[in-house]
């Protein structure tokens, strides 16, 4: 046999053997891209939600609340109770309880792909709404409004009673405004990646287009 013969037998076991990785990487590859996905999707619906609560906490930090602090008691105990009766709606609920929602989803996909810096971003923003905005709601606000409930204007020990209330009330929404905001700003960081780290995830290299927009 001939030095060309050989050559000719050992080609096709070359190319068949430089075919096969390449096929195993992409099977392994799409779980990574996959993942990505999910991320950025839950990343994306949490995001408005988290900022819309933002936004109404911080209405009451610097609009609700300082317009109570400064009206006759007799004129704010009733209307901050007929702000909660308000609250106690479909629609705040939907706001809420969505976005705590989505928050412990968030904290769920980063925990179990716990895949680089966009996974950290998930925990992280899950964590601070649920702990700065949920948790201080439900243990802290809630029951003061609840006291308040209590409140009448034809119990003059009453009276007194609103100062300590409009106090402590916005302080502890003050924390969970922060927390919502901050939360909002790690969902979109989070959605808004570069797609050099999807790029990256899936094994692949960057196209010089878009590394000179993320240069």
């Amino acid at each position: 046999m001939t030095t060309t013969d050989n050559l000719l037998l050992e080609r096709p076991t070359r190319r068949s053997t430089a075919i096969a990785p390449t096929s195993d990487t992409t099977v392994a590859q799409r779980p990574s891209r996959l993942g990505q996905g999910l991320e950025r999707t839950v990343a994306v619906a949490a995001m408005p939600w988290a900022g819309l609560m933002g936004g109404i906490f911080y209405a009451f930090s610097v609009l609700v609340m300082p317009g109570l602090d400064a009206t006759n008691q007799l004129v704010a105990i009733p209307a901050m109770q007929n702000i909660n009766d308000a609250v106690d709606s479909r629609l705040f609920g939907l706001g809420f309880f969505g976005a705590a929602i989505l928050a412990a989803l968030a904290m769920i996909t980063g925990i179990l792909r716990r895949d680089g810096f966009g996974s950290a971003l998930m925990i992280a923003a899950g964590l601070v709404y649920l702990v700065g905005t949920f948790l201080v709601t439900v243990a802290f606000n809630v029951p003061l409004n609840d006291d308040l409930d209590g409140y009448s204007l034809l119990d003059p020990s009453s009276l007194g009673l609103t100062d300590g209330y409009i106090r402590d009330w916005s302080r502890w929404n003050d924390i969970r405004t922060v927390s919502s905001l901050v939360a909002f700003v790690l969902f979109a960081s989070a959605a808004l990646l570069p797609r050099r780290s999807i790029a990256m995830a899936a094994g692949r290299p960057v196209p010089r287009r878009i590394a000179g927009r993320i240069a």
